[in-house]
């Protein structure tokens, strides 16, 4: 259970969205957002980067599509893009997934 940080960081979000969902009203992603996103994004890591990443960022849709799973995707494209601590393929559905 070494990563138990990232499942309690993880726990915590969920619980924190789940909390405030009610208060939540949807938007689409759009330039002028995704550019505060990247200035509000950190530019560097807290601890030191010993090697570089690679994260797959899956999406798969299956009836009820949320509206905030677009916006989830550029910020974890932007942290990646901004402190180089990790590369990110992203994939959407079956379709887009090869054997190789």
């Amino acid at each position: 259970m070494k990563n138990w940080r990232l499942y309690l960081l993880l726990i915590l979000s969920i619980s924190a969205c789940k909390t405030q969902e009610i208060n939540l009203t949807s938007f689409a992603v759009d330039q002028k957002w995704e550019k505060k996103i990247y200035r509000l994004a950190p530019s560097s890591t807290v601890a030191p980067i010993t090697k570089k990443h690679k994260v797959l960022l899956f999406s798969l849709h299956t009836g009820f599509e949320h509206w905030v799973i677009p916006h989830a995707d550029v910020v974890i494209q932007t942290l990646a893009h901004k402190t180089g601590a990790y590369s990110v393929s992203h994939i959407q559905g079956y379709k887009n997934v090869s054997s190789r």
